[in-house]
């Protein structure tokens, strides 16, 4: 697969969280998971369901829907 194409789970989750003013220590006290947890999570570009799901819920977000999306955009 081409690089370009390649989504980035981790960095979905990081802009997610900048747009909506969510530290990264609030996340880890949100997960519940130390910042070194966080950082690998956002660095990571493919993350678990069961984790993404726990994310979901507790940002109260469908990064699935956002992945579906991102991956139908960039196949055009």
């Amino acid at each position: 697969m081409e690089n370009s194409k390649v989504l980035h789970v981790g960095k979905m989750i990081e802009i997610y969280l900048k747009e909506n003013s969510i530290s990264k220590v609030e996340f880890a006290k949100l997960m519940p998971c130390s910042r070194v947890t966080v950082y690998n999570i956002l660095s990571s570009p493919n993350i678990n369901t069961q984790t993404l799901q726990h994310i979901c819920n507790i940002l109260n977000h469908d990064f699935f829907l956002d992945i579906s999306n991102e991956h139908i955009k960039r196949k055009d």
